[in-house]
This record gives C-alpha cells, structure tokens and sequence, in this order.
C-alpha cells in the first residue's frame, strides 16, 4: 500500500484518502459531499473564495496535482458508514527537494461538529499528513469572520502568526488569519496528545 492509500483507524473512526476514481472511496463519495454540503448550508463557508463552483468545478479541484492528501473522515458502525468531513491541502509545493508545503482545509456536517468527532479526526489528518505524507509545514488562512476554524485549528496546535488584510471572502471582502503548524510544533503537539493535554 502506497501513502496515497494509507488508512488511519482509530475506534469506530478513519481517515481514507479521496483518490479520483478508486473504487469505493470515489467519485460518488465526492457527489454525496457535494449535496450535502448544499443542503446544510455549509457550502459557500466551505468554499467562501469561490461559492459559484459547481460539482464539475468540485472535481477538477481535487484533481488538481497541487490539491494532495484529501481525506474522508468516516465514522463505521455496524449498521452504516457516514461520512463526518473532509479534510485537504491545496496548492503543495515542494521547494528545492528540501520542503514539503501546503495550505490546509477542514470542514465537518453538523452532526459531526462536536469536539468529540472533530479533535481525533483532526489529529488523524494530522498524522496523515506529517507522518505518511511527510509534510513539513502546513498553513491554514482563514477569514478573521469564521472564529469557529480559527478556534478548531488552534486547538489541533496551529499557532496563530498573524493577518493578511483583505485577502479573502466570506461574505464581504475579509482578512485572513493565518495559522501554522511546523514538522517540529506537530511532533511536540503529538507529545502532548499522548499525555491527554
């Protein structure tokens, strides 16, 4: 099994790649997002520099070479898989073969937005991207409106380093927050993890 295929598992939750037309995590798994994310009106939260984007546009996005490690966060039961967020790097870029780079995205459905899915899934993602991926520095540039991912990224260990005026949507013209999470700051947050903190 390649990195792009790397499963997490922990308990009742995983985190499995999206991989364009591989078998059960696929295509459909996308479309269903898609009209999820419509119908419980996170779609232009999600997508705030561009809500006019369609599910052809949602396709050629995560088909992108520098759009990696998008993953499903499922939640498995006995009776059924659910699908509780996505989560993505955008524009990845490795400079000089010395620095792996990217910007990252999270969302969750509103079932799912409860410390208890939203910590370890993001911890999970986390693992995935540094430790499977090899990532070594991910940024987060959130609209200072959207306190809520603000909260949720410090709260994985992202260090809050400063604003970008209005330099993104949500809404109104916004400022970005921007948020960072080094190779070294992951493995000291990962110590803490462990320790329950």
């Amino acid at each position: 099994m390649n990195a792009l295929e790397a499963v997490i598992r922990r308990g009742n939750m995983m985190v499995v790649p999206y991989i364009r037309g591989s078998g059960v995590h696929n295509d459909l798994a996308l479309s269903v997002i898609y009209n999820r994310l419509k119908s419980e009106g996170l779609w232009e939260i999600v997508f705030h520099d561009n809500p006019a984007m369609d599910l052809h546009d949602l396709y050629a996005f995560f088909a992108r070479p520098t759009t990696l490690a998008a993953t499903m966060a499922i939640v498995e039961s006995d009776e059924f898989k659910d699908i509780a967020g996505m989560a993505w790097l955008a524009d990845t870029v490795c400079c000089n073969a010395k620095l792996n780079r990217g910007e990252a995205s999270f969302f969750f459905f509103r079932d799912y937005q409860k410390p208890e899915y939203t910590i370890p899934f993001g911890h999970m993602v986390l693992d995935y991207w540094f430790s499977v991926l090899g990532m070594d520095t991910i940024v987060g540039l959130t609209p200072s409106v959207n306190r809520t991912a603000i909260i949720y990224a410090t709260r994985l260990g992202f260090e809050k380093v400063g604003t970008i005026p209005s330099y993104t949507t949500l809404g109104d013209v916004d400022d970005a927050v921007i948020t960072v999470m080094t190779k070294k700051r992951y493995s000291d947050v990962r110590q803490s993890w462990a320790k329950g903190k």
